[in-house]
């Protein structure tokens, strides 16, 4: 984008990527509806990304960097004291906060939304900001029933929200082969994976029991780091609001080094 506008996510999600070491391209935070991403950011606000791609079909809203500016320095300092306040963050340098704020969203969840599903590896390290959240653990069948009911959740959606609704590209990566948009793809992946979640159902009724509760500002979602399954479910008891640091940002060299055993156990 312009030297004089970022870009406002509008619909669909935006990658965030970060050249490693070995120059591979990894992704490092996914940007939803009302994060703000691109070149024109101020420099107090810059994300520390090599390259922005599309992660589905998007729409992006341009806005000027003056406007951007002002509400981008309250947010930046809001989820900077989030982060410090999280144990595990404590003696960090300053600046690495400050990058840290900059990759992290914040999301919103309703009450009983599944945040971490057990049996599934968490996309991100969750920090919680307000609310309750409880600590479920189930049978691996119930599990898989529940996991199901999400993927049908997010392909009725998409499909909702892109069948007749024609979407921009920003920086997109061609649609794979034999697919109109990268929507449509993604529609058929669901479509596979749901397939296979059935088939491997069962109807059985396990009851959940809770095994504890999570209150702010503690953090969940550690097996992220290491891209292990997560033994239980951390399910909102309230509605609450959550910060969130993408697995793939604690690879970045910047970060990688400062990770100790004090992010393992916290839920």
């Amino acid at each position: 984008c312009c030297c004089c506008c970022c870009a406002l996510v509008w619909s669909g999600q935006v990658r965030g990527n970060f050249a490693v070491v070995d120059d591979e391209p990894r992704a490092v935070a996914i940007f939803e509806r009302g994060d703000c991403v691109g070149d024109g950011l101020p420099e107090a606000a810059k994300l520390p990304c090599s390259f922005y791609d599309a992660a589905t079909d998007v729409e992006l809203l341009f806005v000027s960097t003056a406007a951007f500016l002002r509400e981008e320095r309250r947010r930046l300092a809001d989820k900077c004291a989030t982060i410090r306040r999280a144990s595990p963050f404590a003696g960090w340098p300053t600046e690495v906060i400050a990058n840290l704020g900059r990759l992290a969203t914040i999301r919103t969840y309703k009450k009983d939304a599944v945040i971490v599903a057990q049996n599934e590896t968490p996309r991100a390290l969750s920090l919680l900001r307000t609310g309750v959240c409880r600590v479920e653990r189930c049978s691996d069948d119930l599990a898989v029933t529940r996991r199901l009911a999400r993927l049908e959740d997010e392909r009725n959606d998409l499909a909702a929200r892109f069948t007749y609704h024609h979407t921009l590209r920003f920086k997109a990566a061609p649609a794979p082969k034999g697919f109109a948009t990268l929507a449509e793809a993604r529609l058929a992946s669901l479509d596979d994976q749901i397939l296979r979640a059935t088939s491997s159902s069962s109807s059985s009724t396990t009851a959940t029991t809770t095994i504890g509760v999570v209150m702010a500002p503690r953090i969940f979602g550690e097996t992220s780091l290491v891209e292990d399954p997560s033994p239980h479910s951390v399910v909102a008891d309230t509605f609450v609001e959550v910060l969130q640091l993408d697995s793939a940002v604690f690879k970045m060299p910047f970060v990688h080094a400062l990770v100790t055993p004090a992010f393992f156990g916290a839920t």
